[in-house]
């Protein structure tokens, strides 16, 4: 038997046996790459050694495909970020490995599984591994015989914009949900699978990894970076450093009105404080009821620690803010980078800008246009 013939067996065995992880099996291209050590997903690939496959026992290999399976539907591609490759791949293997021993798969010999890690997520297993983990190595080293993660591509190979991984993540969430309902229709769900099933796709307060997203996203542009300043990994602060000394500013627009409270404010403030620790940019905030109360710009690590108490005013207008912007954008000649809004959102929206905007809402609603992010949990 070949090694295609193997991986086509082995996705149908997984589909009769195991239809949860057979039929997302499905949603994979694969890919015959001798170039590659074992394997590699990407988000709508999988690619394979064949020499690995050849070698490699059949059960294992089932376990291979629901291993690399998991990344996907665990959005642990997407969810990368600036973190350092190899070491994420190394947090992911071990709480996807943990998952698949309790549902009986074999893996491949060497598979990390290290106890002390069982029943935690990729991004707390990430800030629990040693310093060193991963230094070092490439982003297709794979020491735990499991394969690894690529950066998102679209379905030609073509590396994905940041609208693309945003599909994908959907398409994944959308498959991932479909495929438990298929497999709890047959029967061979275990009630423990579709607990996790149903925390995965449980919407997440998660609005610090939201905001640190965005930022990367917007403000990088062709920049290049160094490693994550690990002093702030264990706050779930992943903002990158830069080598380039100067990037697109930041407007952080602050509702003063009284829709926000003091500890909400410290919440987004801390977080805005670490943005300037990491990156080297220079952020404007702007205080705003019904007119600009005060700017106050942050431009080095120097300028912290900042005391984030805002001016109390009376009613609320979105408007002057991005007016504030729309001057100083005339005067330098240069948009944002982004701007961030701090408000409870119970205010007419303005026009659209052409820049990006994220809103940093103190309740449930959602802004008419740009990124809503909910603070208030």
């Amino acid at each position: 038997m070949t090694p295609a013939e193997t991986i086509t067996k082995a996705r149908t065995a997984l589909v009769l046996d195991h239809p949860f992880f057979g039929a997302l099996s499905l949603k994979l291209k694969i890919k015959e790459d001798p170039s590659c050590s074992t394997a590699w997903v990407d988000g709508t690939r999988l690619g394979y050694n064949p020499d690995f496959i050849k070698d490699l026992p059949f059960d294992q290999c089932k376990g291979l495909l629901a291993h690399e399976v998991m990344h996907c539907a665990l959005n642990h591609i997407s969810r990368k970020g600036v973190r350092d490759a190899s070491k994420w791949n190394i947090a992911g293997d071990h709480a996807i490995n943990h998952i698949l021993d309790d549902y009986g798969f074999a893996l491949p010999d060497g598979a990390l599984m290290d106890p002390q890690y069982k029943g935690m997520d990729a991004d707390t297993i990430y800030s629990k591994l040693p310093e060193d983990s991963g230094e070092g190595g490439e982003g297709d080293s794979d020491c735990g015989g499991c394969g690894v993660m690529r950066d998102p591509t679209t379905g030609d190979g073509q590396q994905a914009s940041p609208a693309d991984v945003k599909e994908l993540d959907h398409d994944w969430e959308v498959a991932t949900a479909q495929a438990a309902q298929q497999a709890k229709a047959m029967g061979k769900l275990p009630a423990s699978l579709g607990k996790l099933v149903g925390e995965m796709l449980r919407p997440k307060a998660d609005w610090k990894s939201i905001l640190q997203r965005f930022v990367t996203q917007w403000a990088k542009d062709e920049y290049s970076w160094r490693r994550p300043d690990r002093r702030f990994l264990h706050e779930d602060l992943y903002c990158p450093s830069l080598h380039n000394e100067t990037i697109g500013e930041i407007v952080v627009g602050v509702d003063t009105s009284g829709s926000v409270s003091a500890e909400e404010l410290l919440r987004l403030g801390s977080e805005i404080n670490g943005i300037v620790n990491n990156f080297s940019t220079t952020v404007h905030i702007v205080f705003c009821d019904t007119a600009v109360q005060e700017v106050v710009t942050l431009k080095t690590p120097d300028d912290l620690p900042f005391k984030w108490e805002a001016p109390r005013g009376g009613g609320t207008n979105f408007q002057p803010v991005f007016d504030w912007v729309a001057d100083r954008t005339q005067a330098e000649g240069t948009e944002p980078a982004c701007l961030i809004y701090l408000t409870d959102l119970y205010c007419r929206m303005p026009k659209q800008p052409t820049y990006p905007v994220l809103w940093a809402c103190t309740n449930e609603q959602v802004a008419g246009f740009g990124e809503t992010i909910n603070i208030h949990s």
